[in-house]
């Protein structure tokens, strides 16, 4: 299942052409008194002279050149490009794309690149498919002149069959952040989306590890719009701070550098996390992927805020329930907006697609590892050779198999690798677990197939899902 989200910026470029008032002719001569009309009156011999009338000057038109897109028609335009996609009106979300915009899906392992308006609606389109009271609304907006950052929540709901077979309505809610760059024009030429996919198939139930105690995020009462000049200071921070995202430095680094009521929201937990708990909260992430090295690809800042776009490389340790750590090297991709008063870190927030990660691992759609040489690609045939006597879990392998048989090549040998890898692992733990690891994998099987119905609909529309 992916679903994503995307807004534009609606702004129209207007040239007005501005000119003088012509200047009036000058009003006739007011009558003098009659007594000296009658002193001035020329005499018959002489010829009376008329006064000179002054044509109307004209004056040129004065062209104005074209002005860039002004920053509030950007705001607005990302308003109402929300409010559009959420209705789903597609077709006036992309009003203001040109024909060649470009969609990256940062981190998804399908949909990763959308090129041409018309393929961004139809995308579009089946993403949403079997989602319902879909909202959206935009947190922060931070103009940052060629760019524009936005931070936004998604809200909506879809059904999936519930243990006993009754259809159940789950709720979700996903943070999200866009970046949208737009040509002199004002066109939006592309626009980069961060959303957690796994986050989503996790509160549907499609698959296992939703943290205990999750907090959905809510729907922003107000949006806060960010416009300023560029504060190379806090880039430095922000830099400085990359730089001590170490075991042995991380502690001093948070010490030193953030506000005693720094705060930020862990969007995977939901939960809000203090300054005193951040260096806990950091070094698990380092132990799960050890010698992290963080890059920042581009830096903007705008007043108090710093947007990074970062690529984390490291080795995978462990640490992801069902995943063998084999010292894969992974690299993942993230938005990061932080808020500096005052020489130090007053919020954090970053956005990025746990697919991205898991797709390396070759688990949920993503890349499989490569076949030995002379070793045949995982299929779905191979997958299917062995129903596990759950029929919830044999109508997912049935579908998902004629679905990987109809795939393009491209995508086929890395969706069959995981989805042979999930089918595998429900084999095992039937084995250990009997009677009643059937009944748990019940439920999960529905949710998969639902997810996968909606999901992955798009890619192999000659299916028969039910």
């Amino acid at each position: 299942m992916r679903l994503y989200v995307s807004i534009l910026a609606v702004s129209a470029l207007s040239i007005s052409a501005c000119g003088k008032k012509p200047v009036e002719a000058p009003k006739a001569e007011q009558t003098v008194k009659a007594d000296e009309a009658k002193k001035d009156e020329p005499k018959k011999d002489e010829a009376k002279v008329e006064p000179v009338k002054e044509e109307p000057k004209k004056e040129e038109p004065v062209k104005e050149e074209p002005k860039p897109v002004a920053a509030v028609d950007k705001i607005e335009g990302v308003s109402k490009g929300i409010e559009n996609w959420a209705a789903g009106k597609f077709e006036d979300t992309t009003a203001n794309f040109t024909d060649d915009a470009v969609l990256y899906n940062v981190g998804s392992p399908k949909g990763a690149e959308v090129k041409g308006k018309q393929a961004i609606i139809d995308y579009w389109k089946a993403q949403v498919a079997g989602m319902t009271e879909v909202k959206a609304k935009a947190g922060r907006i931070i103009d940052a002149g060629e760019l524009t950052i936005v931070e936004a929540v998604m809200t909506g709901k879809v059904a999936v069959k519930g243990a006993d077979g009754v259809d159940v309505t789950k709720e979700v809610a996903l943070p999200m952040a866009m970046v949208i760059a737009h040509n002199a024009e004002g066109k939006v030429t592309s626009q980069w989306n961060f959303m957690d996919e796994v986050s989503l198939l996790q509160q549907v139930g499609a698959i296992p590890g939703l943290p205990e105690g999750f907090v959905a995020a809510k729907l922003p009462e107000t949006t806060e719009v960010v416009k300023g000049e560029a504060n190379p200071a806090n880039v430095e921070l922000c830099k400085t701070f990359m730089g001590k995202m170490k075991p042995d430095t991380i502690e001093a680094a948070i010490t030193e550098h953030m506000a005693d009521d720094f705060a930020m929201v862990d969007f995977m937990s939901g939960k809000s996390i203090a300054k005193a708990d951040m260096a806990g909260h950091m070094k698990t992430w380092m132990a799960m992927v050890a010698d992290t090295t963080m890059t920042a690809e581009k830096q903007l800042s705008v007043g108090e805020y710093v947007v990074d776009l970062t690529t984390m490389t490291g080795t995978f340790k462990g640490g992801i329930p069902g995943v063998e750590a084999k010292d894969q090297k992974v690299t993942t991709h993230m938005l990061e907006v932080s808020r500096v008063v005052d020489g130090k870190f007053k919020s954090w927030a970053g956005y990025g697609n746990g697919m991205e990660l898991l797709s390396q691992l070759g688990v949920l759609g993503g890349a499989a590892e490569k076949p030995a040489d002379g070793e045949k690609p995982a299929d779905g045939a191979t997958a299917q050779a062995g129903e596990l006597g759950v029929p919830e879990c044999d109508k997912f392998i049935k579908a998902m198999t004629a679905c990987i048989e109809k795939a393009p090549a491209a995508a086929k040998d890395a969706v069959a690798g995981s989805f042979k890898q999930s089918v595998d692992a429900w084999k095992q733990a039937i084995a250990t677990g009997g009677d009643a690891a059937k009944s748990a994998l019940k439920t999960g099987c529905e949710s998969a197939y639902t997810a996968a119905k909606q999901g992955m609909g798009a890619m192999c529309p000659g299916v028969a899902w039910e």
